[in-house]
């Protein structure tokens, strides 16, 4: 299971915020240079990498037998998904490759893995590995960079 370890950042503006790091089973890429796909780009996106000779099925999987690709999580974010009154969002589909690695819904998964590792989440499965994934999700042209606590940079 992937270890959540507590690490405070100062941002630009000098405000402190507290992210989490996982030390052990992430992929090890930071938030900024993790493709970001949008929610309203996401069926485009489906479409890309079936161009691209990419299968995709849907799958539930436990929360725990998840790994995180990116290494910094936004703990207010967590917190705040984890104190909704309505949990049902949080197990909407995350993007994941064929071995097991998110690509999308990194927040999401922190939180169910807060409140029920063995809970399982509706998976979009894309059969490639993490590697060739994000190289391939890179190359999709409505792909965005942000950082763990702004939006929008590229």
């Amino acid at each position: 299971m992937a270890e959540l370890v507590k690490k405070v950042v100062v941002d630009k503006k000098g405000k402190k915020r507290t992210i989490h790091v996982k030390m052990n089973k992430s992929f090890g890429m930071k938030r900024k240079d993790m493709p970001q796909i949008k929610e309203k780009h996401m069926k485009g996106f489906m479409e890309f990498v079936e161009r691209f000779g990419g299968t995709i099925d849907n799958a539930e999987v436990e929360v725990k037998k998840l790994k995180p690709t990116q290494n910094e999580i936004n703990n207010t974010k967590v917190k705040k998904f984890q104190k909704a009154k309505d949990k049902k969002f949080l197990y909407k589909n995350v993007v994941i490759s064929n071995d097991n690695y998110l690509l999308d819904g990194h927040h999401r998964w922190a939180a169910l893995m807060g409140i029920d590792s063995k809970s399982k989440i509706n998976c979009v499965k894309i059969d490639l590995p993490m590697k060739e994934l994000i190289e391939l999700a890179g190359k999709f042209s409505k792909a965005k960079h942000k950082g763990i606590n702004k939006g929008g940079e590229k």
